[in-house]
Order: structure tokens, then C-alpha cells, then sequence
């Protein structure tokens, strides 16, 4: 708050829903409510997913400090699925687990079941799911607050240098055999790279590898754009190995 008489942005918790469970379950179920009147049959699922169809549109996240909490989540109305599932890259076998044969075939989008376009759902979600619900405004003074984090956020010494050490990792087959990427970033730099797999190799690995190693990872599509991979490994085609970052 900026003044004294400032709203708190922050729900106070009530003592009767500490719980992350019953708090999901207090809000997800007015988002419930509504979707039933526009004919979504929609339902929790575990603690934080919303399901329609035995299908995931929603999942959400709670955020706790000082006896206050946020909750946020994602809604899928018109998501591509193709690309969703790319980015995401999901456990293949955790989904075989569950009896999925794909990502998509475990999400959904609401826009072919609902006959209002995706802003007049957010109309009507802001206008139906807690008529006691108060809006809050950001005021000058708040706005130049959210601007000066942006900065920090947009700062890319901050995206890729100062997030914690991690490893990509991702595998595919191909006509030439199954192929393990594994990537060690640390500070944004590249620090290890191996390939892995049942493929035939032509050259020694190493020296591909030297292309990458202390390189900022932010500029592994420039350094892989001079890579020709049939050098290396036999019968992997160039978009194929791409496709593996």
C-alpha cells in the first residue's frame, strides 16, 4: 500500500483455510461454478487442476506471505497444442504411466465448447465468479514501482546469468537411432554438452562439442546454424538435430 488508506492487494487467509488444499479448493470451485452455467462440466482434479472432458484446461499455484496469499493459473481456450507440447516437453514416461500416448491427448482448449471468443469470457468470468470480489487499481506511484522491476526482470544479465545452474535434457529418435541431449548451463555458459545414443558416429565427438563449450547458452541456435551434424553422426539430418534443442 501507498497510503493509509490504501487496499491491500493481498487476500487476509481466514485461520479456517490454511491449508493450500482447502484454499484451492474455496476458490477453484467458484471457477467451477461459473464454467457449469456456460454448459462446461468442469471438475477438480487432485489439488489444483481443472478438468472438463477427463481432460486438463487449468492448473494453479498458490503463493503464501505474512498470512496472505495470491493464487494464479493457466486456462487453455485456444492454446496450440503442437507448440505447448514442444515447449513443455514432457516425461514420456510419466505419461505412459497415466496411459497417455501424447501430451495432447491429456489437455484440452474450451473455445470449441463455449460460443463466446476469448474476450468475452474473461467479461464474463470477471463479471460472474464472486459478485463480492473488489477490483484493485495501480496507482502512479505503484506503476513506476512495476517498471523499475521490470527492468531488473527484462535485464538479460539477469535471465541468464543469475538464474541457479541447470541441465537441458531431451531425447528423440531418429532413422539414424535414439539420440540423448544433455546440456550443463551454469551463469548462462555453456559448461558441458553430450550426445548419447545407439547412432554411428563419423568423427570424434569432442570436436563438436568444442563448438559449444563456453559459449552463453542464449546463443545456441547462432552457434548451432554453423554446425553440420552429417559430419559427425551418420544419416542425422540437420533439422533433425535442430529439433533437439
Amino acid at each position: 500500500p501507498t497510503s493509509s488508506n490504501a487496499v491491500d492487494p493481498l487476500e487476509y487467509v481466514d485461520p479456517s483455510y490454511q491449508s493450500k488444499d482447502e484454499m484451492y479448493q474455496k476458490y477453484l470451485s467458484k471457477m467451477i461454478e461459473v464454467l457449469k452455467k456456460l454448459g462446461i462440466d468442469a471438475y477438480l482434479s487432485g489439488r489444483n487442476d481443472l478438468m472438463f472432458l477427463n481432460k486438463k484446461f487449468s492448473g494453479s499455484a498458490i503463493y503464501y506471505e505474512n498470512n496472505k496469499c495470491i493464487l494464479h493459473g493457466t486456462f487453455l481456450f485456444d492454446t496450440d497444442l503442437d507448440l505447448l507440447e514442444e515447449i513443455l516437453n514432457p516425461n514420456e514416461d510419466k505419461l505412459k504411466s497415466k496411459g497417455i500416448k501424447s501430451f495432447k491427448e491429456r489437455v484440452i482448449n474450451l473455445k470449441p465448447y463455449l460460443e463466446l471468443d476469448k474476450n468475452e469470457l474473461i467479461s464474463y468470468l470477471n463479471k460472474n465468479i464472486d459478485q463480492d470480489i473488489e477490483e484493485i487499481y495501480l496507482n502512479e506511484n505503484d506503476l513506476k514501482e512495476v517498471k523499475e522491476y521490470q527492468k531488473i526482470f527484462d535485464d538479460e544479465n539477469n535471465i541468464y546469468k543469475k538464474n541457479p545452474p541447470f541441465t537441458y535434457k531431451n531425447t528423440k529418435r531418429f532413422n539414424c537411432g535414439e539420440i540423448s541431449l544433455y546440456i550443463d548451463v551454469k551463469r548462462g555458459i555453456i559448461e558441458d554438452i553430450n550426445l548419447i545414443g545407439d547412432f554411428f558416429q563419423i568423427k570424434d565427438l569432442k570436436d563438436l562439442y568444442k563448438e559449444y563449450l563456453g559459449k552463453e547458452y542464449k546463443n545456441i541456435k547462432d552457434i548451432n546454424k554453423n554446425i553440420r551434424i552429417k559430419e559427425y553422426i551418420n544419416d542425422l539430418d540437420d533439422n533433425d538435430y535442430q529439433s533437439l534443442f
